[in-house]
């Protein structure tokens, strides 16, 4: 029995290690796309995106910034930015950042 706890300790316990801006987010498993800011500037037809990713909730690289998605999409006037993260427990974590603009 005493096994049984530790092993729930140790699942609770770094299931909060790898977390981020969702509004929502699942113990096991999350797929999510959330808004985020709308400028006043008119749509375009063009999309960037930029994402980071954690492992384990102890290693985390790469580049999510607003910056990053509107280079990667050709963007010089941005519309909307949006997010989409995503998570396999407390294995593995990405954090996406989604521009639309022209």
């Amino acid at each position: 029995m005493k096994e049984y706890y530790f092993v729930l300790l140790v699942v609770f316990g770094v299931s909060g290690c790898a977390t981020t801006k969702a509004p929502l987010s699942g113990l096991a498993y999350s797929d999510m796309q959330f808004a985020g800011d709308v400028t006043g500037n008119t749509a375009g037809g063009k999309l960037g995106e930029a994402c980071a990713s954690s492992y384990f909730g102890l290693v985390a690289l790469g580049d999510a910034t607003i910056e990053s998605a509107r280079k990667s999409g050709g963007i010089n006037s941005v519309t909307s930015v949006d997010f989409v993260t995503q998570n396999y427990g407390p294995f593995y974590y990405k954090f996406c950042t989604l521009v639309r603009g022209k």
